[in-house]
Formats: C-alpha cells, structure tokens, sequence
C-alpha cells in the first residue's frame, strides 16, 4: 500500500512540475520551426525608403543567421546616407514586440533568441554594388533583452483584459444621451 502511495505521488509531483517544462520545450520547439520557415529572398519592403533614399533589400534566412542586403538604387556615394545605422538599429525595438505576446511565446522566443544566437548580418551597398557597411547583430545582445526577459506586464493591464473596469452611473446616462441625440438628429 505504502508503495502504490508513493508510486501516485511521484507521478502526481512529475504531472504537476513537468507539465509546464514540457509546454515550455513544445513552444521553443514551434517558435523555432516559424523562424526556419521565413523564406529567403524575399524583399524587406522596411527597406523602401532610408534617408529619403530608395533602397531595395533582401533577406536570406540560413537559421540562426538571417543575412539582410540592402542595395540603394540611385546612391552613389562612398558612405553609408544618412539615418542608414538608426535603421538598422530597430532590430533591437523589434524585440519589444514579444510585451504583448502571451508569456508562454515570450518566454520561447527569448530562451531560444538565447540559445540559438539568432542574428541579424546586414551589407549596404550603393547602386554600383560597393559595399558602405557592414553590421552584425547578436539578438540575446540587444539592450532591451535582459529588460525583456524579467518583464511582468502592468497589473492593471491585465486586470482590464480580463475584468473591464465598471462604467459608472453618471458615464452611462452620458453614453445614453448621445445615443438619443445621435437617433433625434439634434
């Protein structure tokens, strides 16, 4: 009796705390699989317009490395336009995006941004093909990512996604005279 007892509370104690591992390493598993996927050679339309300039780019996905070509079409010069660096630079505000993903997703794609060392290679060129810049981008590097990986979200927030905030009397007599002077016309 004593054996079963303790066999029921080992499977039970497994259930409850690897539950979550697992749901944990099947979420790294499809974020993982979605990053794989992205096509390759497809035109990174972001790219259109830099510094006034029309560029044209590229992405080669070779996971965990996406390579980015950006070729402007009617520049000539030597160096890199204007506002080119900031451009490039938003990869790093991209990751902000995870804020309003489910934990779950957040937490995956963070572990494997981490664990993969996803980056991002850039080359600009000019429109006779010489290279202005080069610039490599280690994701798990970006300033925003150990921010990102504590990140709660306001418990406001949440309570008002879940529970709206009651409307009050005087609110709801408003809403119901514009609704009435929205039917009478006056």
């Amino acid at each position: 009796m004593k054996i079963l007892f303790i066999l029921l509370l080992m499977i039970g104690a497994t259930v409850l705390y690897g539950y979550p591992a697992y749901q944990l390493h099947q979420a790294e598993k499809r974020e993982r699989l979605s990053y794989k996927h992205i096509p390759s050679n497809v035109v990174a339309h972001r790219f259109d317009r830099i510094g006034g300039l029309t560029a044209r780019g590229e992405l080669l996905n070779q996971y965990p490395h996406f390579m980015i070509y950006i070729m402007f079409l009617e520049y000539e010069g030597k160096e890199p336009p204007k506002g080119t660096m900031e451009k490039l630079f938003e990869d790093c505000e991209s990751l902000n995006t995870l804020k309003n993903a489910a934990p779950l997703r957040r937490q995956a794609a963070l572990n494997i941004t981490e664990q993969d060392h996803i980056t991002f290679k850039y080359q600009v060129k000019n429109k006779f093909g010489d290279v202005l810049l080069e610039h490599q981008q280690v994701m798990a590097e970006c300033p925003n990512f150990i921010e990102l990986k504590n990140y709660q979200p306001p418990k406001e927030e949440t309570d008002h996604f879940n529970n709206p905030p009651p409307i009050s009397p005087q609110k709801i007599a408003e809403l119901e005279a514009k609704e009435r002077k929205a039917e009478n016309g006056y």
